[in-house]
């Protein structure tokens, strides 16, 4: 039973987290909060969450290891929408040399989420990902 409440607030973490107020993404449902975000990069953040192909193509398989040791891959990747604005969660980008950092936190600190892009040629991919939580070093949703 605790497994399965897990899963499911595992699962809402990714359709419903809240972005913090004052942001500059140009939809009114997702923000983006960082000076330091370039523009381009706000575009393909919004593409990257509204088209699954689009986002399939711009990750580099396999992606830095689960909790068990194994990547995560292609063939079973879960769709990654936009993070809205409901309560309960912040997310933070900063940007460093072409690479852009973001992190989601819950306010009660109990889960994080992590993923790296790198911008190549003219866009950008997701190059790192893991979730953790404060059930267990390295646990990660499946």
């Amino acid at each position: 039973m605790l497994r399965i409440s897990i899963l499911l607030l595992s699962s809402l973490l990714f359709f419903a987290c809240k972005n913090t107020p004052g942001a500059t993404s140009q939809s009114s449902d997702v923000s983006v909060v960082s000076e330091d975000v370039p523009q381009d990069f706000l575009g393909f953040y919004m593409q990257f969450h509204s088209d699954t192909i689009f986002q399939k193509e711009h990750i580099i398989f396999p992606l830095s290891q689960q909790a068990d040791g194994s990547p995560w891959l292609r063939e079973g990747w879960t769709i990654h929408k936009a993070f809205t604005n409901q309560d309960g969660f912040k997310q933070v980008f900063t940007s460093v040399k072409g690479l852009v950092f973001e992190t989601i936190k819950d306010d009660k600190g109990l889960y994080t989420i992590e993923r790296r892009f790198s911008k190549s040629a003219d866009s950008y991919n997701l190059i790192y990902y893991k979730i953790t939580n404060g059930f267990g070093e390295g646990w990660e949703a499946k």
